[in-house]
């Protein structure tokens, strides 16, 4: 075959196109596995905790922790109300149309997935599931117990949370540092000596000594039913400045702001601290006035007698 100026012209090959077409057409919508993007063959696990049963006094903010471990990118975590089997969470929206409901989940914690219920109600009682949508599906059930305040009790809350420390603390980065919690409870039985801490919003999850620079201590005094719970800090870094809460379910919470200055500056600690960093550069300063004000003295008695 020839051109319209005699020089010769490959034959167009339709046949060609056509397969080369249906080949990326192919590849475009084949699953990523069948390609040999394989997904992640580590299971999901739950991370246990003690205490599944709830009780709260009615018009408490409850958050019910869930951990996921090894939760890969096509793995979704759902909280479930099992009594009408209503969705309430996928992921990170919330599909309840009741706003007191809504998820827990910060980039700086990916593995806690906790269910948050702002002000709740006596028909809020019942099992709630954690769920991820594994094959077969992996369920952790927690059950709440909202019990109504009658007219003769004196408070609402079950205990209070005490943080022995000023509101606001400097501490020196790369200094260990240790947050002591004291919870005391009104009731008698037997209570639960989980305690929660969080870093602004987001749990801290306590991990063994050897692999962790955080970690927490807590312990029950049976005979004055109080329970002590130490956030330590092996060493503070920049950040870990921000607001520390110390709470239980139905126990008054109590915090604490933790502000990290340099290790060679004092200027934060001062404004506490007043007396304690009077240094050698303000005496040196102080001493040319004082100096003054005593030779002007003499002079102005010298003058007057």
């Amino acid at each position: 075959m020839r051109g319209i100026n005699g020089d010769a012209r490959v034959p167009y090959n339709f046949k060609f196109d056509f397969t080369l077409v249906c080949f990326l057409v192919c590849i475009t919508f084949t699953p990523r596995d069948v390609l040999g993007y394989q997904k992640s063959s580590v299971t999901p696990y739950f991370d246990e905790i003690s205490a599944r049963d709830f009780e709260v006094p009615e018009g408490q903010t409850v958050i019910i922790p869930c951990t996921v471990r090894n939760l890969s990118y096509e793995k979704v975590v759902s909280w479930i109300r099992s009594k009408d089997i209503h969705i309430l969470t996928s992921g990170s929206l919330t599909f309840a149309s009741d706003y007191r409901f809504e998820v827990v989940h910060s980039d700086s914690n990916n593995d806690f997935w906790g269910l948050r219920i702002r002000g709740v109600k006596v028909e809020d009682s019942g099992q709630y599931e954690c769920q991820v949508n594994t094959e077969p599906k992996m369920s952790l059930a927690y059950k709440l117990t909202v019990s109504k305040i009658g007219t003769d009790e004196n408070s609402k809350w079950l205990g209070y949370a005490t943080i022995h420390e000023p509101k606001e603390v400097f501490v020196q980065n790369g200094s260990p540092y240790a947050i002591q919690c004291e919870i005391s409870t009104t009731i008698s039985k037997k209570i639960s000596t989980e305690v929660w801490w969080l870093h602004e919003d987001t749990q801290i999850l306590s991990q063994p000594i050897e692999s962790s620079r955080i970690t927490i201590h807590t312990s029950l005094s049976e005979q004055a039913n109080i329970i002590h719970s130490i956030l330590t800090f092996h060493y503070v870094t920049w950040q870990d400045a921000g607001t520390y809460t110390c709470l239980q379910p139905s126990v008054k919470k109590d915090n604490i702001k933790l502000v990290i200055v340099e290790a060679e500056s004092s200027e934060a600690m001062q404004r506490d601290f007043p007396l304690a960093s009077f240094s050698t550069k303000n005496y040196t300063a102080i001493v040319p006035i004082i100096l003054t004000l005593h030779f002007s003295t003499r002079l102005y008695l010298a003058l007057l007698f």
